[in-house]
């Protein structure tokens, strides 16, 4: 059985943990966001990004198929109403939206989930009406 001496955990510590917990954290200081103004097919630059929905008229957030857009499984982006327009999740052909409730976010300034679970199949969450 080998001890370690808190020099060596120290040195361990200092060299791989904090470097990790330094990058998990930097990822995790802020999501990027984008506004449209118009309705919106998902691109794979909205992975792990808040998308603003911003018009006083209706939107449409649509999910593409993977074969328009192939996100990775376990892709999340959130969708924010930032105007006073109605916001719906829309499936692209082929895809899937799994909800509790309807596709149609709540009010302004509510915000949802959505999470690519398999290929063309969506968990959606959040504030929907």
């Amino acid at each position: 059985m080998t001890i370690s001496t808190p020099t060596a955990v120290d040195a361990v510590f200092k060299t791989s943990v904090v470097p990790a917990l330094n990058q998990l954290t930097g990822s995790l200081a802020g999501l990027a966001s984008t506004v449209q103004t118009g309705s919106w097919t998902a691109a794979l630059t909205d992975r792990g990004t808040v998308v603003e929905m911003n018009a006083t008229t209706a939107l449409q957030f649509i999910v593409p198929p993977n074969a328009s857009v192939p996100f990775e499984v376990g892709t999340m982006i959130m969708i924010c109403a930032m105007g006073t327009g109605p916001v719906a999740i829309v499936a692209g052909n082929g895809v899937t939206l799994r909800a509790a409730s309807s596709l149609n976010l709540r009010a302004q300034y509510s915000t949802v989930a959505i999470r690519q679970r398999a290929i063309n199949e969506w968990v959606c969450t959040g504030d929907f009406s």
